[in-house]
């Protein structure tokens, strides 16, 4: 036969009732393989974005890292207080700082945590004790490491080494805070430190002062991204922000202003209860101290 012979008794095959049937099979397949092919590609797609979406968020959940004072690391130390937890979110997190860094050993609760064998080194500098292979508290209490032995120096390295196998992640420095002068400190020295200067002496963040009832706050230690540069809360940096803190008001003349005369019993206890978060709660180091407010001096 002819190839247009041969394609016409196709045609008329198909056209048949045995053949419709073929050919209606055939077509019923192929949009089901095509739905499976392009489904299992969505699918595919979805849990993609979905992984994508959840390695974004847990991302954002990572605290950025910050300056530690060593009273304040040693409240990382796993011990859940059930009076606080609720509004906590640090409770329960353990760090520990080795050669200046301080790491998130969380995961590692076991080991570190309140039941752990190596609860001790919780929320410390557990540089020269580990070096030493020692549980005294005078190795926890005075961790200087610059007189340790050869063979120590390398036992710390090792444990630094293991730290960063483990991944656990470095979540700050230790620092040592500027201390605390005698003399009251000028208004025009405390406008220096408003959180845009460099960030020396091992520190993450630079120096970003607050004063409050004649006090000075180092707030670069754990409020920095708060207090920083750029944002709302920046207008209170490099300056006395008693009066704005107790009215809780963004104004120039408030931000400007110590006269704290004119201020309402609940307005002194609102600045009360600021004092008592930097000091108490947050911990921020007191770097200095303002000369009492002289109204002749406004």
């Amino acid at each position: 036969k002819s190839s247009a012979q041969r394609a016409m008794a196709q045609l008329e095959y198909f056209y048949t009732r045995e053949g419709l049937a073929y050919l209606l099979i055939g077509i019923a397949l192929a949009i089901i393989l095509h739905g499976m092919l392009l489904g299992d590609g969505k699918s595919s797609a979805t849990n993609s974005e979905a992984n994508n979406d959840e390695s974004k968020e847990e991302e954002e959940e990572k605290d950025p890292p910050r300056n530690f004072t060593m009273e304040q690391l040693r409240k990382f130390n796993g011990v859940v207080m059930p009076e606080t937890s609720k509004f906590d979110l640090d409770a329960g997190k353990i760090h520990i700082c080795i050669k200046g860094n301080v790491y998130d050993v969380t995961s590692a609760a076991d080991f570190y945590g309140p039941e752990g064998g190596y609860h001790l080194f919780a929320g410390r500098d557990a540089s020269r004790a580990l070096a030493k292979l020692s549980f005294e508290e005078a190795d926890l209490a005075q961790p200087q490491i610059d007189d340790l032995s050869f063979a120590e120096k390398d036992q710390l390295g090792d444990w630094e080494a293991k730290f960063e196998m483990k991944r656990y992640p470095i979540v700050g420095r230790l620092c040592t805070p500027a201390a605390c002068e005698k003399q009251h400190m000028s208004l025009e020295e405390l406008a220096k430190f408003d959180g845009s200067g460099e960030a020396k002496d091992g520190r993450v963040d630079p120096p970003l002062y607050v004063g409050c009832k004649g006090k000075v706050y180092d707030m670069s230690f754990g409020g920095f991204d708060m207090y920083k540069p750029g944002t709302t809360y920046n207008c209170f940096a490099g300056k006395d922000a008693s009066k704005a803190l107790a009215k809780m008001s963004f104004a120039p003349e408030d931000l400007n202003s110590r006269d704290l005369s004119d201020l309402t019993a609940e307005q002194k206890k609102v600045l009360d209860d600021w004092a008592d978060k930097f000091e108490n709660k947050r911990k921020y180091p007191i770097v200095g101290t303002l000369k009492p407010y002289v109204p002749s001096e406004a």
